[in-house]
């Protein structure tokens, strides 16, 4: 799956994070592209993040095999065999990118969340 976003955001609230990649024509807009990869730390979870996208094929907890992310896009890439790849173009500046990258990092466990 393919889509271009014109709203990006990072977030964490203790021990959970988030990042989503959405196309929002309006807040009532519940049919547009998104995209939604989240992990907690509370409790041990093998590595598993929770995703969630408008295409109900991609919607579950799944261990990631892949998250790249650079200025212009981010590739999601799930284990398993089929409907595996979500790849999202977006446009952000330098401080929003230092932001959803630093939390991209800690979803994939190249930082610590600490």
């Amino acid at each position: 799956m393919q889509f271009h976003a014109n709203h990006v955001s990072a977030s964490e609230d203790g021990d959970y994070f988030q990042v989503m990649f959405a196309v929002r024509k309006s807040e009532e807009d519940t049919e547009s592209p998104y995209l939604i990869v989240q992990r907690q730390f509370e409790d041990p979870d093998g590595g598993v993040c929770y995703v969630e996208t408008h295409d109900e094929k991609y919607i579950g907890h799944f261990r990631v095999r892949r998250l790249e992310l650079s200025p212009s896009s981010v590739v999601l890439e799930i284990d398993r065999p089929e409907d595996n790849i979500v790849e999202v173009t977006f446009g952000i500046g330098p401080s929003d990118f230092k932001l959803v990258a630093r939390v991209v990092d800690i979803i994939t466990g190249a930082i610590d969340p600490l």
